[in-house]
């Protein structure tokens, strides 16, 4: 289970906008909080189906939304 704040950021890097308020695609959610992103990774999939189903019924540009991956600065730093 996600705590209200860990919701919160992963909401906040899928609705993302920019310094214009347009929409922002966020590719990458990096952390340094290992338990939420393996929490991300083993609910991903109820995650994503929740998600596209709640997206699909949003007027244009959000209705193209899609979940960023959640990774945390090691696996980041390990990647490159």
């Amino acid at each position: 289970m996600f705590s209200p704040e860990d919701a919160r950021m992963i909401a906040y890097a899928s609705f993302g906008v920019d310094s214009n308020f347009q929409l922002a695609e966020i590719e990458m959610f990096v952390t340094n909080d290992n338990k939420l992103a393996t929490n991300f990774r083993v609910e991903h999939t109820k995650i994503e189906a929740r998600f596209d189903q709640m997206v699909s019924n949003l007027q244009e540009p959000y209705s193209r939304l899609q979940l960023p991956a959640v990774k945390t600065t090691a696996e980041v730093l390990a990647a490159t």
